[in-house]
C-alpha cells in the first residue's frame, strides 16, 4: 500500500468473494493526505459494488438469447418464430425448468418472457425467484399472458401485480411482432 501511495495520491482496490454461489465486490479507496508524500494518515472509503459490477458484467457479456418460459406449445411456436430470426431462443415448459436454464445461461440471456399460468411453477412465482437471486435479477422479465384478461380492468389488475414483483414489461397475447421485438431492444439497450 505505501509503494501504491509513493505514485499516485490515491489507490483503488476490489476485493471479490464468493458466498453460495454469489460473488460479492467490494472496493476500497485510500487516500493519502499528506501534502509531502509520506503516508502517516490516509482516508480509506469502502462500498459495496457488487450489482453494479453484475450490471457491468451482463453488459459487456450479455448474450444474443431469449428465454421463453411457457407450457402452451402453439404459444411458444408463435414466439419462437416471431423471435428466432433476431436471438437464440431458449425454452422452458415452467418456472421449475426455466431455473434449471438460468442456472446454467444466466449470463448470455438477455431477457425472459414469461407465461402466467403454469402448472409447475407459475409466472408469479418465477419472478419471485427471478428477484430474489441476486445473479438473475438484472435479467428483464416480459409477462405475457391471455388468460383470464377479460377486461380492461383485468388487465390492468394483472399488470400492476406483475410489475410491483419486477416484472420490466407486459404484453397480453396474442402477440403483435413487431411491438414485442422493439419492447425486446428497448429492455436489452
Amino acid at each position: 500500500l505505501k509503494e501504491q501511495l509513493k505514485y499516485a495520491k490515491a489507490y483503488t482496490y476490489e476485493y471479490h468473494l464468493e458466498r453460495n454461489g454469489i460473488e460479492y465486490v467490494f472496493r476500497f479507496k485510500i487516500a493519502n493526505i499528506e501534502d509531502n508524500g509520506e503516508l502517516k494518515r490516509a482516508v480509506v472509503g469502502m462500498a459495496d459494488v457488487s450489482t453494479q459490477k453484475a450490471v457491468e458484467l451482463r453488459i459487456n457479456h450479455i448474450g444474443n438469447k431469449i428465454l421463453i418460459v411457457e407450457d402452451d406449445e402453439i404459444s411458444c411456436m408463435m414466439l419462437k418464430e416471431i423471435l428466432s430470426s433476431t436471438y437464440e431462443v431458449l425454452v422452458a415448459g415452467n418456472g421449475k425448468e426455466a431455473l434449471l436454464v438460468l442456472e446454467e445461461h444466466y449470463t448470455e440471456i438477455a431477457v425472459i418472457i414469461t407465461d402466467l399460468v403454469m402448472l409447475e411453477m407459475d409466472g408469479y412465482d418465477l419472478l419471485n425467484q427471478v428477484k430474489k437471486m441476486r445473479q438473475y435479477s438484472n435479467i428483464p422479465v416480459i409477462v405475457s399472458t391471455g388468460a383470464g384478461i377479460n377486461s380492461e380492468a383485468d388487465r390492468d389488475s394483472v399488470e400492476a401485480t406483475c410489475l410491483e414483483l419486477g416484472a420490466s414489461d407486459f404484453v397480453v397475447k396474442p402477440y403483435n411482432a413487431r411491438s414485442l421485438k422493439n419492447r425486446i431492444k428497448s429492455l436489452i439497450r
